[in-house]
């Protein structure tokens, strides 16, 4: 039985990458797929790229700007298949990257969510590759996804994953209208309700350029989603009434990652939105809040000497 694809791309203002990724699919090992760009409302012509593509498997739908959640939920309901793969405008797969999560489909059929390994463009073009604990060739569900997404960078993202558009809908998609943390959340969502399958091997490449930070386009009052999202789970952290161990791991990687958001903020002199962030966390939870607190008052050198040495954990040898 062949197995197709739904592939979806989201752009907005990334008329100097849409080619790169869109070259990307059309230069997979595996054939079967259909590419839907979702133009939600692009001022540099972006689209203009897609429409002068002659092939009939490669669809445009241009809509106004409503954001980056929205545009994917579209994609992903306009899709004719029922495996939905998500690719970032800015991003870029590796030839093999849908021959490998055709693999894992067909070695873990009754699944919803899969992933493949990415590496990092980072903002010098050095290339990082996040940390994991898998073994090289490793392909398998992760049972406790959580726990070891806290102890990561990030095993999955937005340009890796290959999601099964029943489930997608089951859950709800995207959280419409969020920005900033939509993916997170939506990833955090799926490990509650199933168990989430991971290669490997490195089928994707992300690129952190200075455009593609969502960090800086952060205002005052856009919290990230995915302490929004879980916000009754971030109350009850510190009484009884967190009872099952999955939201237990997933308030303790919520506590991380609040620290990271704050530290970054505070690393890029972003100084007026770390504190606003900070007191919005302290009003869902107090120890989290404090802890953020403190790192509002370390030193900015402090804090980019520390995410330097992080990143030299990551390159390559």
């Amino acid at each position: 039985m062949e197995r197709y694809f739904s592939v979806i791309i989201p752009l907005y203002n990334k008329r100097k990458y849409i080619q790169r990724a869109i070259d990307s699919v059309l230069s997979q090992t595996y054939k079967n797929f259909e590419i839907i760009v979702v133009n939600d409302g692009s001022e540099d012509g972006g689209e203009l790229i897609v429409e002068n593509y002659d092939n009939k498997n490669i669809k445009l739908i241009n809509q106004e700007n409503s954001g980056v959640a929205i545009a994917r939920n579209v994609g992903v309901f306009s899709a004719q298949y029922d495996f939905v793969c998500l690719l970032d405008a800015d991003d870029e797969w590796k030839p093999n990257f849908l021959e490998e999560i055709s693999a894992l489909i067909t070695t873990f059929p009754k699944h919803h969510i899969y992933s493949t390994r990415h590496e990092i463009i980072g903002d010098e073009g050095e290339l990082l590759y996040p940390k994991n604990y898998f073994q090289e060739n490793y392909r398998g569900v992760i049972k406790n996804f959580i726990s070891c997404y806290k102890k990561t960078d990030g095993l999955i993202n937005a340009s890796s994953v290959c999601l099964r558009k029943s489930f997608f809908h089951k859950l709800g998609g995207f959280p419409a209208s969020q920005t900033q943390g939509e993916d997170v959340y939506l990833w955090l969502l799926y490990s509650l309700h199933t168990d989430i399958v991971f290669s490997n091997t490195i089928c994707t490449r992300y690129y952190r350029n200075t455009e593609n930070r969502s960090v800086d386009s952060i205002t005052k009052t856009s919290l990230p989603f995915q302490f929004l999202g879980f916000r009754s789970l971030i109350n009850d952290f510190d009484s009884s009434k967190l009872k099952a161990n999955s939201n237990k791991e997933l308030v303790r990687y919520l506590r991380k990652n609040a620290l990271l958001h704050v530290a970054d903020l505070k690393s890029r002199n972003r100084n007026e939105v770390a504190i606003s962030h900070t007191s919005q966390l302290f009003k869902l939870n107090k120890t989290t809040g404090l802890l953020c607190y403190l790192i509002v008052l370390m030193p900015c050198r402090l804090l980019r000497y520390s995410k330097r040495i992080r990143n030299h954990g990551r390159k390559s040898a």
